[in-house]
């Protein structure tokens, strides 16, 4: 089995953290907590070895984004091989929800081909490992408002993150910086 490695890297709203192997994202782990609750989150599952170098493509993607540049981080591979097959159909249905744009979590299940499931789409987005990559916080009740974020920071970091992606896109609009992942 490759060796599993994160890596905790400093953003403009604080430090943030990936975890993965073989070039392939398992967790990533929003800005809004300390060095050690996300040392301890990126190590939850397992150990993993520290690595500064580890995916340096996608450290940069995130930092470009937390600096207000709407990046398209759908090219970075993700390791979710040990999840359900409904739960991947709404992760990547999820994942192609476009930068500065919403979905309610009825929209995103008609998407991911379950409609009528829009009860447990939330369920997965709760669960979500990699939020960003697959981007939950684009996803919202039909009730209007921004609904829970299980992020840390909760329901105000899913709405600032919502904010930076609206403000982002309102002074470039066509702009998306692809980035080449794996």
């Amino acid at each position: 089995m490759p060796d599993v490695q994160y890596v905790i890297f400093e953003t403009r709203w604080g430090p943030a953290g990936i975890r993965g192997r073989a070039g392939r994202v398992q967790r990533f782990c929003l800005p809004n907590q300390d060095t050690d609750a996300l040392e301890q989150d990126l190590l939850e599952s397992g150990p993993a070895r520290f690595n500064q170098g580890f995916l340096p493509e996608l450290q940069q993607a995130i930092g470009a984004y937390f600096e207000g540049e709407a990046v398209d981080l759908q090219p970075f591979a993700l390791d979710l091989d040990d999840i359900s097959p409904f739960t991947r159909r709404v992760l990547d249905a999820c994942r192609s929800v476009p930068y500065g744009q919403t979905l309610t979590y009825g929209a995103l299940a008609l998407r991911a081909g379950c409609p009528g499931a829009a009860r447990a789409v939330g369920g997965v987005m709760r669960r979500n490992p990699v939020p960003l990559l697959v981007p939950c916080h684009r996803i919202l009740p039909r009730s209007g408002g921004v609904g829970g974020f299980s992020g840390p920071g909760g329901p105000k970091l899913k709405q600032r993150l919502l904010d930076l992606e609206r403000f982002v896109i309102s002074q470039a609009p066509s702009r998306c910086i692809p980035v080449q992942g794996r």
